[in-house]
């Protein structure tokens, strides 16, 4: 039985309130509280977790690729991600239904495409994460450092070709994830990695992310994730390491708080994104977002607590009606 991490949900807690965060603030409020080196990096970090947690739930329980791709198995992962979103999806078109049905296969298209409110591309990236996973695992397990590089050069060569793509379909490709993906998995194999390296790393990641964002350099990439991509992941991967240090401890109070949050935090994802599908501009602005600091600070505090709590509710009645079904 693998050991509950307290680490992980508390980098995962914080993670999903950058993930709300980011989608209270405007992208000049964003840039002058210095959101491309902690908020912009959220789902940087997911990967990192994402990673870290299916290499050790595989290396935990000896398990083969063919186990793995068990049907049973992969509908049991796929089911976590599928079904709490579903739901969501489904009262997204009961409030549209208002404003006229669209064709069937209209809403199927908008389901495969991640449904509608920010961040619907996260539910098709990591549906990908999990039919990839044993694949990279077994990969990285057995040639760590070709693995890497092989990763790393084949994300260089698609960000140079990214800019030619549409946002739309950018965002749904694991590609741009990948790297960083592997990365989780690489730590949770080799945590006795020599950090020097990675931490200068980090500073070219650092360097960049400073440019693409407050300078006019542009780079050959998507211009919409300039912060999120292959060149920048080297920093949050040693904020990642850093969290998960032996060096110090969370506080009691510290893993009171985040374990609950950081556990629903895929409950409290899809919760945010009806959240703001529904709250148009007219209540934003009732809420104080385009108020001063005062208003925009409340706005983004009454989001956060809203979210957190209904998604935590969201996770306890999907818990029980799990349990009420593996009982009959």
């Amino acid at each position: 039985m693998r050991k509950h991490n307290a680490k992980i949900d508390f980098i995962k807690a914080i993670s999903i309130v950058f993930v709300i965060l980011l989608h209270c603030f405007s992208v000049e409020t964003r840039n002058k509280i210095g959101a491309p080196f902690h908020m912009l990096q959220a789902v940087p970090l997911f990967m990192l977790v994402s990673g870290y947690n299916f290499s050790m739930s595989i290396s935990s329980k000896n398990q083969k690729v063919l186990e793995y791709y068990r049907f049973s198995n992969l509908w049991r992962k796929l089911s976590k991600i599928v079904i709490p979103f579903t739901v969501v999806y489904i009262i997204q078109m009961i409030i549209l239904a208002k404003d006229g049905y669209k064709s069937l296969g209209e809403y199927i298209l908008l389901f495969i495409n991640g449904g509608f409110g920010p961040g619907g591309y996260y539910i098709v990236m990591m549906v990908q994460v999990i039919m990839v996973m044993p694949i990279l695992y077994y990969s990285i397990k057995k040639f760590p450092y070709r693995t890497l590089v092989s990763l790393f050069i084949v994300s260089v060569v698609f960000e140079y070709y990214a800019y030619t793509l549409s946002d739309f379909l950018y965002r749904l490709l694991l590609l741009r994830y990948v790297f960083v993906l592997a990365l989780g998995v690489y730590y949770a194999l080799h945590k006795k990695t020599k950090k020097i390296y990675w931490g200068i790393l980090a500073l070219f990641s650092l360097v960049y992310i400073t440019k693409v964002e407050y300078t006019s350099f542009r780079s050959f990439t998507n211009l919409s994730w300039r912060s999120q991509n292959i060149y920048a992941y080297f920093y949050p991967f040693v904020l990642f390491m850093g969290m998960l240090s032996d060096r110090y401890q969370l506080s009691h109070f510290t893993q009171k708080v985040t374990q609950k949050i950081g556990q629903a935090s895929y409950y409290i994802y899809v919760i945010q994104m009806m959240y703001f599908f529904i709250l148009n501009n007219k209540y934003k602005n009732m809420l104080g977002a385009s108020s001063g600091a005062m208003g925009k600070l409340f706005y983004a505090l009454f989001s956060v607590s809203v979210c957190c709590l209904l998604g935590l509710l969201w996770m306890k009645l999907h818990q029980k009606w799990t349990e009420k079904r593996l009982n009959k």
